[in-house]
């Protein structure tokens, strides 16, 4: 990575342009390669929180609660201190840089080997794969010092982090209750098909773990096409999808999504570790349901997800009503035009809402009414044949009341009596 100069070119042309163009786009991706890495230790050691308070294991709780402080004070600082203005200005302390990053990455190593040391002793066998996740993304943030100095200043203070407090603990106690309840099959939970499309392999783990263990069926994806092709698979209620993605990104999917008609109504949560309004608002007006900065609130994230999905069903019922509502318009205008048939409405007459009593009550009027057509055309049939029958005896009338037909019917009298 190459160094940036303190001071920008002053003189005109594309130079300065070109210079703020290559600071800029250094910066932002400094930060957001900083950021993922902040919320691996971050989103890695909220899990092994959780499953320690499933496991009734009070021992590793501190130290992790440690590593969680530290990675939300990293995550604060990048905040507040990694500023585009303030790198241009020159404004940077390189030694508070090495030091503030240095400092918590490394004790951040130490409290893994001791959260190790208590797993073993209590045989917590799952924990040391998610610890070595949160040692590698310490080592790479340790690794990055030299490549932040000139972009930041780091202020983080005490790094006598304190122990878990009592409220992080209660709060711990009533997810892994929640998630309890999930996992043994409560009543109202329903499980939903979610799809998480992040570039990142371990971002994308993360979140296919937190979503898992609330009782959804999460699928992955690397990128926007191989999202795409999943989705076109069909089945899918909520997709979580990142901003940053190779070859086609967030946005770009995003257009594609609400441009097919199969695809439009899922839907989408769009997802960054880096926080601009600008593209937010521009993911809003594409159509996005709705927006999560990196890292997530467990909480938030679990609030966010299943108002999405509350929102899908709703809108699934709303089609689904609509389209019983069509049905019902078809069968009116079938009874007029005389083609209505009895059972068309049976599916429609099973919803136990207004709709269905209107369709049953419809049903049996349609019933009623085509019953009293189909006893007129009897009666008009029958009317007919008795017109018929009056017509033909008219005709006859007209012949044999004549005075020849009477001459002759006399004659014939005669000549059957001479036999």
């Amino acid at each position: 990575m190459p160094q940036i100069e303190k001071t920008l070119p002053t003189a005109g042309g594309s130079q300065v342009t070109d210079a703020a163009a290559i600071l800029r786009d250094l910066v932002r991706t400094t930060q957001y390669d900083l950021r993922t890495l902040i919320n691996q230790i971050i989103g890695y050691t909220e899990l092994l929180q959780e499953q320690a308070a499933e496991l009734g294991l009070e021992q590793p709780l501190p130290s992790l609660e440690q590593i969680r402080t530290a990675g939300r004070g990293l995550l604060a600082w990048l905040t507040a201190s990694l500023d585009l203005a303030r790198v241009a200005a020159g404004e940077l302390d390189e030694a508070a840089v090495v030091a503030n990053l240095r400092t918590p990455a490394l004790a951040i190593l130490g409290w893994c080997a001791q959260v190790r040391t208590n797993a073993l002793a209590s045989g917590w066998t799952d924990a040391p794969d998610d610890l070595e996740k949160i040692e590698a993304a310490s080592q790479s943030l340790i690794e990055s010092t030299e490549r932040v100095t000139d972009l930041s200043r780091f202020r983080l203070g005490d790094t006598d982090l304190p122990a878990l407090p009592v409220e992080r603990s209660l709060a711990l106690q009533a997810m892994a209750r929640a998630r309890s309840a999930v996992q043994s099959g409560a009543a109202e939970t329903r499980t939903a098909r979610l799809l998480v499309v992040d570039a990142n392999e371990s971002e994308r783990e993360l979140l296919t773990r937190r979503l898992s263990r609330l009782g959804h069926d999460v699928v992955g994806a690397a990128d926007g096409f191989e999202a795409l092709e999943t989705l076109w698979d069909g089945g899918f209620d909520l997709v979580l999808l990142d901003v940053m993605l190779p070859e086609m990104d967030g946005s770009a999917v995003l257009e594609e999504l609400k441009r097919d008609s199969q695809l439009r109504e899922i839907p989408v949560i769009m997802l960054s570790a880096l926080d601009q309004i600008e593209w937010v608002t521009q993911c809003i007006e594409l159509g996005a349901e709705d927006y999560l900065p990196k890292p997530f609130e467990p909480m938030v994230l679990q609030a966010r997800v299943e108002a999405s999905l509350e929102k899908r069903r709703l809108r699934l019922q709303e089609i689904d009503y609509l389209r019983e509502v069509a049905r019902v318009t078809e069968a009116a205008v079938s009874v007029e035009v005389g083609s209505f048939v009895p059972d068309a409405l049976d599916g429609v007459a099973e919803r136990e809402d207004g709709l269905g009593h209107l369709a049953r009550v419809f049903q049996r009027m349609a019933r009623e009414v085509q019953a009293r057509e189909d006893a007129l055309r009897r009666q008009v049939v029958e009317l007919r044949i008795e017109i018929d029958t009056v017509k033909r005896n008219q005709e006859v009338s007209k012949i044999t009341d004549t005075e020849y037909f009477q001459q002759l019917r006399e004659q014939a009298r005669s000549l059957r009596a001479v036999r």
